[in-house]
């Protein structure tokens, strides 16, 4: 789940007083939250947006983060521990990096490109016990992944915050659209693997992209019905296609390919 740790300035040396700090720790997709202290408006924005930043630590994070998922996801795709084969593994890591690592990190990157072009300081940092124990839970042939958050910094008004936690579930929503595309010209085509690949990632980031939805608490679909109730409608009504035409056009089961 996700959690709150303040990291900013006391409120009482924060005249602006809006949204302020941000920092998630998140299931693979993950939500976030804010932390709102007064009412008043943000002071305008100063700096003009130049593209998405990094450092070298959180480029090392993000590393870190995506080589843990994808090796526990490919353990638990086997079903766990007792399911390894050595001969199938990588084709299992394959699956896994295909579908597993662009929900994860687009989703993320996401949530910090719409908080840079605000202005805002945003990074990614990985959380050492959410990893482990993803790890872990994959021998036993399952996964809660809690990878780590990101981080972000600034004043933003509501509209703002509700763009910024819409980010992530809608690249989630485009991400689904491309798989089904692909998994309905695999099928089309009597390429199976493409189609059962196609129809999987798509169905992880529908996953992703609902669970991120959930209207209250820490998620993202807080923040977006607080914003505005049509576009959190809207993501919603989009991931409703999207799945009917999966399971129409595309219905394979992972179990198909083992």
């Amino acid at each position: 789940m996700a959690r709150k740790i303040f990291i900013d300035d006391e409120p009482q040396n924060d005249p602006g007083g809006y949204y302020r700090v941000e920092v998630r720790h998140v299931p693979v997709g993950g939500s976030h939250t804010s932390w709102s202290v007064g009412n008043a408006p943000p002071p305008p924005k100063t700096k003009q947006f130049a593209g998405m930043r990094f450092s070298s630590k959180e480029l090392e994070h993000l590393g870190i983060s995506v080589l843990v998922l994808t090796i526990a996801f490919a353990i638990a795709l086997g079903g766990g521990i007792r399911g390894y084969d050595s001969g199938i593994f990588p084709y299992r890591l394959l699956i896994a990096i295909i579908a597993v690592a662009p929900a994860f990190v687009l989703h993320e990157m996401a949530h910090k490109y719409m908080a840079q072009s605000y202005g805002c300081w945003s990074e990614f940092r990985y959380w050492g016990f959410g990893l482990m124990f993803a790890f872990l839970t994959s021998f036993v042939g399952v996964m809660f992944a809690a990878p780590g958050a990101v981080y972000f910094q600034g004043r933003v008004t509501r509209e703002e915050n509700g763009k910024i936690s819409a980010a992530g579930p809608a690249t989630n929503l485009v991400i689904a659209t491309v798989f089904l595309a692909i998994g309905v010209l695999g099928r089309s085509s009597g390429n199976d693997f493409v189609g059962i690949m196609g129809s999987f990632a798509c169905f992880i980031n529908l996953f992703l992209a609902g669970f991120n939805l959930i209207p209250f608490g820490m998620f993202d679909g807080a923040k977006i019905f607080d914003w505005d109730k049509g576009v959190y409608m809207s993501l919603w009504m989009a991931l409703g296609l999207i799945a009917l035409v999966r399971l129409t056009k595309i219905p394979y089961g992972i179990g198909l390919i083992f």
